[in-house]
């Protein structure tokens, strides 16, 4: 979530991103499959939310909350809101209901968009890597 990405500045001219809050956290490989069932409501993938723990998932989840960031750092809201729609939450992430409406995305290049479509795309298997 945004809250756990910071940016620093050094005295060059560069940003340093560094991410924070590891506390579930674990070394996995390629091949590791994960179960938990862990994390922000608003940030866990389709795949997280609808195993609930009784199947694996990959390391793709992290595209998928990478995807959502995004979505807010560019727009300022997120892209899944029980107060903005009379779905559940689960529901929303779970069959990507998520829009990019012109009033707030009319700035925001296509490519863009498609970028965060495939990061966000509900198929993991389809989802960018």
């Amino acid at each position: 979530k945004p809250e756990n990405v910071l940016l620093t500045l050094p005295d060059t001219n560069e940003t340093l991103v560094k991410i924070t809050d590891f506390g579930l956290s674990r070394f996995i490989n390629e091949t590791t499959l994960m179960k938990t069932f862990c994390g922000t409501p608003n940030y866990l993938a389709p795949e997280v939310l609808s195993t609930r723990g009784e199947s694996s998932y990959t390391n793709k989840v992290d595209v998928w909350s990478l995807g959502v960031i995004l979505y807010i750092c560019l727009v300022g809201y997120p892209p899944f809101s029980e107060s903005t729609s009379g779905t559940p939450l689960n529901d929303q992430i779970v069959q990507g209901l998520y829009t990019f409406p012109d009033e707030f995305w009319s700035d925001v290049s296509e490519t863009v968009k498609d970028l965060i479509r495939k990061m966000m795309c509900t198929d993991p298997v389809k989802r960018l890597t």
